[in-house]
């Protein structure tokens, strides 16, 4: 595999991850917002939670609090799946070649 096409491969895989993760944030944010406002449970063991809380104390609307409460956890968790599973697809090519 050539060099470029490596990389084409890796920005490919990233935007993926991206893109994907922008959906997972807005929806996930939104589905937050109503969770709040019809069933607000104390939950002291949930990091989104307290992103939530602080973007509400600076003074945001809970809405885009609870959307933007996703964005660290959201893009970790799915740049980790990601690129995990291309590390997986790379060995078993590797081991499938060698047969």
């Amino acid at each position: 595999m050539k060099y470029s096409q490596k990389n084409h491969h890796i920005f490919i895989h990233l935007l993926i991850a991206m893109i994907s993760s922008l959906c997972t944030i807005i929806s996930s944010g939104i589905i937050d917002y109503f969770h709040y406002i019809y069933f607000d449970v104390p939950d002291m063991m949930n990091p989104i939670k307290t992103f939530t809380e602080s973007f509400v104390h600076l003074r945001f609307n809970l809405l885009s609090s609870c959307i933007l409460a996703q964005i660290p956890i959201s893009f970790a968790d799915r740049l980790i799946a990601t690129f995990a599973g291309f590390g997986i697809y790379r060995l078993c090519d590797r081991f499938i070649e060698r047969r």
